[in-house]
C-alpha cells in the first residue's frame, strides 16, 4: 500500500476534503459538498473524478 497522500484543502468538483477518517481500516477523506452535504470519499475516487458530489449533481442531470 502506498503513502497517503494528504488532500484536506482540495476541491474535487463540488467537495471539499475537510479531513481523513479510518473507516473499517481503510482512510477515507470526510467531504462537503457545494449543497451542504458531508460524506466520506477514497482518495482514488476524488483524484480519478469518478466522485464529483455528494449525488445531487446526478440528480440535476436527471431532472434536465
Amino acid at each position: 500500500m502506498g503513502k497517503l497522500i494528504d488532500e484536506t484543502g482540495n476541491k474535487y468538483g463540488r467537495l471539499l476534503v475537510i479531513d481523513k477518517v479510518k473507516i473499517k481500516g481503510h482512510w477515507k477523506w470526510h467531504c462537503r459538498c457545494d449543497c451542504g452535504n458531508e460524506i466520506n470519499v477514497s482518495g482514488t475516487m476524488l483524484r480519478s473524478g469518478n466522485t464529483k458530489s455528494c449525488g445531487c449533481l446526478q440528480k440535476e442531470r436527471a431532472r434536465e
